[in-house]
């Protein structure tokens, strides 16, 4: 069971980078960054560090989701 939960959280978190990735890397290239797409083509969905995995999980209604119904970028860095 606990490895069905984990697969399920795995394939989670790759399905919101894999959504984010591209906005992201839209919204570095629109500020004029250049990018080099030998690195781009680097990226990978799999990244998970900023995610809590200590089991306290906090769920909100209150998120205010965009058009596409994803939450907005978050366009500073976090201390």
């Amino acid at each position: 069971m606990r490895a069905a939960a984990l697969n399920l959280v795995t394939a989670s978190i790759i399905l919101f980078n894999c959504r984010y990735l591209p906005r992201a890397v839209g919204e570095l290239r629109k500020r004029g960054m250049t990018l080099d797409p030998e690195l781009l083509s680097q990226l990978s969905p799999l990244g998970w560090d900023r995610i809590n995995f200590t089991g306290d999980y906090v769920w909100s209604d209150s998120i205010e989701l965009d058009a596409d119904g994803l939450m907005p970028l978050q366009l500073t860095a976090r201390p």
